[in-house]
């Protein structure tokens, strides 16, 4: 196996978990994967944390790039597992982690966060649905994140 194989099946492990080619792993394991666990664990901190003891803008920019790297594998978790119950219905489906599906989750978030960044409205309408979800929620309209 070369050095870029192996290479490539690392960061693949990293993000997807127990999900491979020769092996279906839960239809959430990419979500408990070492990077979204852990960019998880980074927006927690920053957010329940850090923002209340160090406001600045650092802090929102820790907000941006965790989110970022936890979003799109928690929705491809949350897709995989309602197709995981759709199969358990006898309904033939692929509900393991693909490359088709991450890029498609990627594609959604940032087109998600570029709104948010640009437009206050959308800003506000996902700051509420946040709130219900999780109790509080406050998002910055501010263009100047897209650089991040």
């Amino acid at each position: 196996m070369s050095r870029i194989t192996r290479a490539h099946d690392r960061i693949w492990r990293a993000l997807a978990g127990g999900d491979g080619a020769t092996r279906a792993g839960l239809p959430y394991d990419e979500a408990l994967a070492p990077v979204p666990v852990l960019a998880l664990g980074l927006l927690v901190l920053n957010d329940r944390v850090l923002k209340a003891e160090v406001p600045s803008w650092l802090t929102g920019k820790l907000s941006d790039v965790a989110g970022l790297a936890v979003a799109p594998l928690v929705l491809t978790a949350a897709i995989d597992v309602a197709l995981w119950l759709v199969s358990r219905a006898g309904v033939k489906v692929d509900w393991t982690f693909r490359r088709w599906k991450l890029v498609a989750a990627i594609a959604a978030t940032g087109a998600v966060f570029a709104a948010v960044k640009l437009w206050a409205p959308s800003s506000r309408a996902l700051a509420d649905l946040l709130a219900q979800v999780f109790g509080q929620a406050r998002i910055v309209t501010d263009p100047t994140d897209l650089v991040t």
